[in-house]
Parts: C-alpha cells; structure tokens; sequence
C-alpha cells in the first residue's frame, strides 16, 4: 500500500519491505528514534521493519498462547534469529537461537541450535520429543 492513510482498519502490525537490504541501518536512522515512543518497533532481519501496537510481541504472543493451553511458560521453547524474536526468546523458558542467526542475538538465548538449513528447528524439537520419551 502506498499510503497508509487510506487504511479504513484497525491494526496491530505493519510491516515495510526493504528490497535493498538495508533496513537495520534505516531502523536505527529512523523508526527506533521516531516511533519507538509509541509502538513497539523492531528489525526483522536485513529486509523488514515492524511495528506494531505497544505490548504486541512474539514474547507477548508466547505468554498468552502458554495461558490459553495452560502451558506454564518456563516450560516452553523458542527458537529465533533476528530482532524480533528477542522479546520471545527471553519470555521463553528455554530459548535457542539457530546457528545460522546474527551474533548479537546469541545474549538473547541459552541454547545455540544448528542452523536453519541444517533443519535446526526440527532438530531441536525431536531432541524435546526424545526427551519426554524417555523420562
């Protein structure tokens, strides 16, 4: 959309497509310093910017999906690897970064998984299933 006045909806998230990779730079130029204020706005990786409505996160998101199954959430798992999965992996009882995420993102987690072209996610739930399996 070219012109987000002409939205007729109510929202929790856009996001904006950088095609030329740059949008950690334009991030911190730009979004952080001038919206941050009142929405919660992230980097999703080197091509996309979200924003989104104040308190709509994945760790938000994490918290109120383990309410609604009764899940307690320190025994819940998340795997990410950019920014905007900070919020839940930190929410997350036990959180994994993929080996194929940026350095930074490796404070943000407890366990390093392989990567996503090495099926790491898939990697780390058979670990979780083999576990259970043989407790």
């Amino acid at each position: 959309m070219d012109d987000l006045t002409e939205l007729d909806r109510d929202v929790n998230k856009y996001t904006v497509f950088f095609p030329d990779n740059n949008s950690e730079e334009v991030y911190r130029e730009t979004y952080r310093d001038a919206w941050s204020d009142r929405y919660t706005v992230t980097n999703a990786g080197k091509m996309w910017i979200d924003m989104m409505n104040p308190g709509v996160d994945k760790g938000s998101a994490l918290a109120r999906l383990c309410e609604y199954l009764g899940v307690d959430i320190a025994d819940s798992c998340a795997l990410g690897d950019t920014y905007n999965d900070i919020q839940m992996l930190e929410a997350a009882g036990h959180g994994c970064v993929v080996a194929n995420a940026e350095e930074h993102m490796h404070a943000h987690a407890d366990w390093l998984a392989p990567s996503n072209n090495d099926r790491g996610v898939v990697t780390v739930i058979d670990t979780i299933l083999q576990a259970q399996k043989a407790a």
